[in-house]
């Protein structure tokens, strides 16, 4: 990314290789950064020079690219980053190496020397403001260094605009602009620039006889987000559909204009940042949360973040909140910073002022969830008529949706140890044990409500195959004597609930994105792979009967059913009649298997045919 000024408009300091234009003893060059990136581990990028000529962008840029192919993770394509270069060598290592690239580069003459002016008279030591926004006919505009022109911002909602309606805007850059040229921008709007003022009057006329509203500010003019889960394989919730809840909130909350100017909220639809949310004042990502063995779409709260003038900062996170309560909360955030404003305070500044516990608290007052039975709503999206599910997401229902619910389980059996040092009581214990047998059983193809189950499931899925030690075959045996009314059957076994937990971790973090462990430590001999028995010969059909199997249980059996196959043999599944026979599908084609016939049995149910391929 290359950015004209300090200001940053073009976000260079979160990228992996960033530019910053800077004038040195009248010279035109760069701050040159690198190591940032956002994603689920989002990273600010360093600086590497503090002024380079402008002559050495492209042999910068080619140094970096050496560098990356050298020391990049091959093996790993979620760590297929510079960042993570980073953050195993440090940023003064990495720094000395790509000097060396560099000069190796300028040795070998191969890498073009940029044109740029041989001198400039205009400082940039400090970011200019930011130009004025004025408004004539109704219509925004701001000054353009270029005397006698200004530019003029199309306000898209959330980036979309009919396909009528961006055919007759580009009709309008050939007739006012004098470069014919529209302008996009990181927050999915457009710049109509190089207008003359006095055809402000006329080109607002033009505007207005859009089908969509370009003109007027809106709650909607607030928000930036992703994709989302409508059409991203890797997304988890609707955050367009959140946006919109939440503009509508704001609207009916008559939040003053000059507030909403003020306020930037980017909206994610997953961990993996697309809406920006790691560098937003205010930003939300959708994750999946459990509440009483319910999936609950959910948005975690991030405050601070910023990358302007004045700072580059990644937000922190204050909290989460269900979807369904996601435009409640920001109601109560939007109408308290406009009764509490200072002046013309920034939303940055007032947040600062206020601290990240004020917020903390906000947040927890909106992160209830009623029981299914006294409201079902919040167990489904914003735009849904059918309960949260984590089907269908391809890689994303395992590298996102999975994990976040294995992550909510870990949370609850920490929390659950945490009470009971406090406040020792064997009912708090037992929701430790059962919270952490729970946690890594999903990626089994279990999850129900009935504790014995579970116990015994982890002993099969997880003790009989070596990933967790024998020792704890007692415990279990402890916990089921529980259930039948041994009241005291855990009082002493509190630091072995820790220390199951801590093992649990261990193996979550060698969890990969196909549900594989790769713990530390080698064990020869270990099913981890599949459950125990002889793989599937090429050719063989193999039955699957999984009626009244929900999402995302349904694709998880049948993934490890197929796990047992070997490539070429067939697995034929019954599936359910709605979401089932939608979704297993979909997620089996996103991992690259061979979907055959789908055919409609009599009985209303289906029956979908997987060939193997890998």
């Amino acid at each position: 990314a290359f950015s004209g000024c300090a200001r940053d408009c073009a976000l260079a300091r979160v990228m992996d290789l960033g530019f910053i234009a800077k004038v040195k003893e009248g010279q035109a060059g760069f701050a040159v950064y690198a190591g940032g990136g956002m994603g689920a581990n989002s990273r600010l990028a360093d600086q590497m020079e503090e002024w380079m000529p402008g002559a050495d962008t492209v042999l910068v840029a080619e140094a970096v690219r050496r560098l990356f192919d050298q020391l990049g993770d091959r093996a790993n394509r979620h760590r297929a980053r510079l960042r993570f270069v980073f953050e195993k060598m440090g940023a003064e290592e990495v720094r000395n190496k790509l000097r060396e690239q560099i000069a190796a580069a300028r040795q070998e003459g191969v890498v073009p020397r940029c044109a740029v002016p041989a001198s400039v008279t205009r400082s940039s030591a400090a970011a200019p403001d930011f130009p004025h926004v004025a408004v004539a006919h109704s219509l925004r505009f701001i000054r353009q260094k270029q005397d006698g022109f200004v530019a003029v911002p199309l306000n898209l909602p959330l980036g979309f605009l009919p396909w009528r309606d961006f055919g007759a805007v580009g009709q309008l850059a050939k007739q006012f602009s004098a470069q014919g040229e529209v302008r996009t921008t990181i927050s999915q709007d457009m710049y109509l620039r190089y207008v003359q003022p006095e055809r402000l009057g006329a080109l607002a006329q033009a505007l207005r006889s859009l089908e969509t509203d370009v003109v007027t500010l809106t709650p909607l003019t607030c928000f930036v987000t992703c994709a989302g889960a409508s059409t991203c394989r890797l997304g988890l919730c609707l955050s367009r559909a959140a946006a919109l809840a939440s503009a509508d909130a704001l609207g009916k909350a008559l939040v003053r204009e000059n507030v909403l100017a003020a306020l930037q909220i980017h909206i994610s639809g997953c961990p993996n940042n697309c809406g920006q949310h790691a560098i937003a004042a205010i930003g939300f990502y959708g994750v999946a949360q459990r509440h009483k063995n319910r999936l609950v779409p959910s948005y975690r709260v991030l405050l601070g973040g910023r990358c302007d003038a004045r700072a580059a900062r990644l937000s922190e996170e204050v909290g989460t909140v269900p979807a369904r309560a996601l435009p409640e909360f920001l109601g109560e955030l939007a109408l308290e910073f406009q009764s509490q404003r200072s002046d013309q305070e920034e939303f940055l500044s007032y947040c600062e002022r206020r601290g990240l516990d004020h917020f903390r608290a906000l947040a927890l007052r909106h992160a209830s969830v009623p029981d299914y039975a006294t409201d079902p709503l919040f167990y489904r999206d914003w735009g849904q008529e059918e309960d949260f599910s984590l089907a269908g997401r391809g890689a994303g229902e395992c590298g996102a949706g999975v994990f976040e619910v294995i992550r909510d389980d870990i949370t609850a059996a920490r929390l659950s140890l945490a009470q009971f040092g406090k406040t020792p009581d064997q009912a708090t214990l037992f929701q430790a044990c059962l919270a952490t047998v729970r946690a890594l059983l999903i990626t089994r193809g279990v999850d129900t409500q009935d504790p014995d189950a579970l116990l015994r499931a982890f002993e099969t899925h997880f003790v009989e195959t070596g990933l967790v030690a024998a020792e704890y075959r007692g415990l279990l045996a402890r916990a089921r004597g529980y259930l039948e009314g041994w009241s005291e059957a855990l009082s002493d076994r509190a630091a072995q609930i820790k220390a199951l937990l801590a093992r649990i971790e261990i193996l979550f973090a060698s969890l990969d994105a196909n549900l594989v462990f790769h713990p530390p430590e080698a064990t020869p001999g270990i099913a981890q792979q599949a459950p125990p028995g002889a793989a599937a010969p090429a050719g063989r059909v193999v039955e699957l009967d999984l009626r009244g199997v929900a999402c995302p249980l349904n694709f998880v059996k049948a993934k490890l059913k197929l796990e047992t196959m070997a490539p070429g043999a067939t697995l034929s599944i019954v599936l359910d009649d709605g979401e089932p026979v939608r979704n297993v599908p979909a997620s089996f084609r996103n991992e690259g298997q061979e979907v055959g016939e789908i055919v409609k049995l009599a009985d209303g149910h289906w029956r979908v045919c997987i060939r193997k391929k890998q």
